[in-house]
């Protein structure tokens, strides 16, 4: 939700937690279930996060980012204040709801970092 705001706000939106509208941070006006959501784009979010190579976590920023984009460039439609809390809401209920098993397997574990040269450190502990 912070990285959203905090991309709006980059946008030129005057938006906040405070600024939210209440009546749209509920399922009243999404248009799909949680469960509808996850089976369209749980798949592909996962082959983008292999492919790019993203983690989960990094993946769930970049969605954060791209919901703010979405919700800017829908501000005619529906206002900042009432995009942004339906959006919020869909990461509310993302975060209390166990995932669906989706159609094809998805991987045991994220995808690996890319990874840094190790550089050889001394310890901390020094042995006499």
């Amino acid at each position: 939700m912070n990285v959203m705001l905090l991309t709006l706000r980059q946008l030129g939106h005057q938006v906040d937690e405070q600024s939210l509208d209440p009546e749209y941070c509920s399922a009243k006006f999404s248009k799909m279930t949680f469960r509808e959501s996850h089976e369209r784009l749980a798949e592909l979010f996962l082959k983008y996060c292999e492919v790019a190579p993203l983690t989960v976590q990094e993946g769930a920023f970049a969605a954060a980012i791209a919901a703010a984009i979405l919700v800017h460039d829908c501000r005619d439609v529906l206002s900042v204040e009432k995009g942004a809390a339906l959006a919020v809401f869909g990461f509310v209920e993302g975060t209390k709801t166990a995932p669906f098993p989706s159609g094809s397997a998805a991987p045991s574990a994220p995808p690996a970092r890319r990874s840094r040269p190790a550089v050889k450190k001394d310890p901390w502990y020094k042995f006499w």
